[in-house]
């Protein structure tokens, strides 16, 4: 009887550890979701500013090609 019980007491424990390492893996993931998602906002606005510089030199381009 007390063999059940053991392997019933180790197989709580295996999963307890489970679940604590599964745990701390999806904290370490939410972690680096929220970096990623800031580094792409970063991204982002930095890719509106490009555009807004970009579109700003082309207005001061001569709309005439023979003017140059």
């Amino acid at each position: 009887m007390t063999d059940p019980l053991q392997a019933l007491e180790q197989d709580i424990h295996a999963v307890a550890a489970l679940c604590q390492r599964l745990r701390e893996e999806n904290q370490s993931l939410r972690g680096q979701l929220a970096q990623r998602e800031a580094d792409c906002l970063s991204m982002t606005e930095r890719m509106g500013s490009a555009k807004q510089r970009l579109q700003s030199l082309l207005a001061q381009l001569p709309q005439d090609p023979a003017s140059l």
